[in-house]
């Protein structure tokens, strides 16, 4: 029975954490994901009426991601446990998103702000190498908030191409497919039962 627990936790880790890939002497190789943690994102405007979006955007960019073969997207859950740990007030700075991506053996965490001013948003991403810190990529993106999902579709875009990855037209479609609701004020809804859930 030991071995078989074994197996099954190797197998588990072996599909979280790597991908098949044809090779070319024939057969199949694993190749490994890139793992990345995603931060909730901070409120600009520092309004406690639309903090909930921080982790609300947070969570669709990880569910997004998470569609693609080649990506591990650590759950919010870990993040969150840790995070409570690190955080300033109700974010956290690169040093300590660093400490945190690490801990949990991310290779790239995503950090963020959001500024949300009228029926305008504007959300910006940052893509860091987890082991030298240094920046890969930053994403600004501004929209009505109405297209908030069309927003989140372009910044998941432009991460996983910044990550070197190709992605299938299927896995494409999927990514612009998914969404957790049509309705952003059953987002809203979700957003928040999330945020007090965990």
């Amino acid at each position: 029975l030991g071995s078989i627990v074994g197996t099954g936790a190797l197998g588990s880790i072996l599909y979280r954490n790597y991908f098949l890939r044809p090779a070319s002497e024939g057969g199949f190789s694993w190749v490994q994901k890139n793992i990345v943690a995603i931060m909730p994102f901070e409120n600009l405007v520092k309004d406690k009426e639309t903090d909930w979006m921080g982790g609300g955007i947070a969570d669709v960019i990880a569910m997004k991601m998470s569609r693609i073969e080649k990506v591990n997207v650590i759950d919010r859950a870990q993040v969150e446990n840790i995070w409570e740990e690190f955080k300033k007030g109700d974010y956290v700075d690169k040093e300590s998103a660093l400490k945190i991506a690490n801990i949990l053996g991310a290779d790239r965490v995503i950090m963020g702000v959001f500024q949300r001013i009228g029926d305008d948003i504007r959300v910006t991403a940052r893509l860091i190498n987890v082991r030298d810190g240094t920046l890969i990529s930053t994403t600004d993106s501004i929209n009505k908030y109405g297209n908030l999902f069309v927003l989140e579709d372009s910044i998941a875009l432009n991460i996983i191409e910044k990550l070197n990855i190709k992605i299938s037209d299927a896995e494409r479609a999927q990514l612009k497919k998914f969404i957790p609701t049509n309705n952003i004020s059953a987002f809203e809804f979700m957003a928040k039962a999330t945020n007090a859930f965990i």
